[in-house]
């Protein structure tokens, strides 16, 4: 059964560091799509809304030619957007169609949004990027109702 693995919480709550270890541990079996690495690849990091479509169309095209090709995938970004959810999992469907008959998708979200907004705050403040790490994952936690302050 082919299976997407979607993570959510805020920035520096640990879902990467988490999905780069299962990616590890599957030895090649699953394949990991990242909205910030996808941008420093093709954007050398730098966000601009004029680019993040083809970041977003990237990312979409990745999940399901990984599906199809008979790996799982791992999509290790905030993932609060439940638009943003049923576009992966539509892509991985899509990828679901090319399989052997009989093949089905299963759906996982890891949660990470228990983790306090102060500790994500101090790891985000350790990235030497120039972001005001503070305001992002303040504003993204009042925007998407996170808790989390202890």
């Amino acid at each position: 059964m082919a299976r997407l693995t979607m993570t959510m919480g805020l920035p520096a709550s640990g879902k990467t560091t988490w999905a780069k270890e299962q990616v590890e541990a599957a030895g090649g079996h699953i394949k990991r799509f990242n909205r910030d690495d996808l941008r420093l690849m093709m954007d050398l990091g730098k966000w601009s809304k004029e680019n993040e479509a083809v970041v977003s169309t990237v990312q979409l095209f990745g999940v399901t030619a990984a599906i199809r090709a008979g790996f799982d995938a791992i999509v290790d970004d905030t993932n609060f957007d439940p638009v943003v959810r049923r576009r992966l999992v539509e892509a991985a469907r899509l990828g679901v169609r090319y399989l052997p008959s009989g093949e089905d998708l299963s759906v996982y979200v890891k949660d990470f949004s228990g983790v306090p907004i102060e500790v994500c705050v101090a790891r985000a403040a350790q990235r030497d990027d120039g972001n005001d790490w503070e305001q992002i994952i303040e504003g993204m936690a009042a925007r998407w109702g996170v808790q989390g302050r202890g």
